[in-house]
This record gives C-alpha cells, sequence and structure tokens, in this order.
C-alpha cells in the first residue's frame, strides 16, 4: 500500500520543476515505502570505524509515474523488502554480495549507495534533471558524490514537498 498519493506528489514536483525526489532519512524512507524498518538497519547502530555508512538507503520518486520508482537498499537489507510488502518493485541493493549455499540466485550489488543511485537514475534517464534531495539532513559526502557520478544534474531541496505530501 501506498501512504501517499503519487498524483499530489507528481504535481507538486512539475511546480517545483523537479525531475526525480531522493528521499534518505529514516522517517522518509518509511512513509514513502510504507515499511516500517527494524531498528537495526539504522545508521547509528552499526560500526563505522572506518568512517562509512553501511546502511544507507534511498527512495527514488520520478515526477513520471511511468518512469517508476525504486528503492536502494544495503545488501543487509537483502528479501526485506520484498517480504515486507513495499509497493515499489525495482528494488536495487548495494554492498557486500551474500550467497546462500544451493541457491542459483546471484545478487547484482554495487560498491556504495551513490554509485548504485546514480546508475538507477542514468539507466531511467534522470541524470541530466533536477533531483530533489532533503537539503538539510542528506550527508555531504553523499552530495559531493552524487555531483562527481551525475556532474549534469542539479540538486535541488525537496524537503517542503515531503511536509506537504503529508497533509
Amino acid at each position: 500500500m501506498r501512504l501517499f498519493d503519487y498524483e499530489k506528489l507528481s504535481a507538486e514536483m512539475h511546480a517545483r520543476d523537479i525531475d526525480v525526489i531522493l528521499a534518505g532519512t529514516k522517517p522518509n524512507v518509511e512513509y514513502l515505502t510504507d515499511v516500517e524498518w527494524m531498528r537495526w538497519f539504522d545508521k547509528e547502530n552499526f560500526l563505522t570505524e572506518d568512517g562509512e555508512n553501511y546502511a544507507a538507503s534511498f527512495v527514488g520518486l520520478p515526477r513520471d509515474q511511468k518512469i517508476g520508482p525504486f528503492y536502494v537498499a544495503p545488501s543487509t537489507q537483502t528479501g526485506y523488502p520484498e517480504n515486507y510488502g513495499m509497493w515499489i518493485e525495482d528494488i536495487r541493493y548495494w554492498g557486500p554480495v551474500f550467497f546462500v549455499d544451493g541457491s542459483d540466485d546471484q545478487m547484482d550489488s554495487a560498491d556504495n549507495p551513490v554509485a548504485r543511485v546514480a546508475q538507477v537514475l542514468r539507466e531511467k534517464g534522470l541524470d541530466k534533471g533536477r533531483i530533489g534531495v532533503e537539503w538539510r539532513h542528506i550527508e555531504m559526502q553523499f552530495v559531493e558524490s552524487l555531483r562527481e557520478f551525475l556532474p549534469m544534474a542539479t540538486l535541488v531541496d525537496a524537503e517542503p514537498i515531503l511536509w506537504e505530501l503529508r497533509i
């Protein structure tokens, strides 16, 4: 089930000339996916002595619904979104690849979350557009990496839209 009105979202994005919204905070990821993530998926609960974030997840919502929304998750969440009925069908993973003995499934993964997000945005033709992000909450390393991966894209603030969506 979807908790928000995608038509309303698309209209707000059109009014602000935003091609895709990329949300990555826990409250917005949970709201936009309609799945409450287990506590241990919070980045604060991961050991990050090397400075890396092992729990970064992003929801991508294109203005044009026909392009299709996507979810980028750490490989530690493999199977979780599918098993808990998330409405978004295009789910991509990043991080270490896990293999299960006897399984023929091969997981497609990327080294880091921003590389995976950039790949999906390129595939969907959104890599040169205006990308709405949670400006006050997105980590600067993600902003810088996203700009490196997608130099033709313009990053803009999408927080007002995300709050208005709840009204």
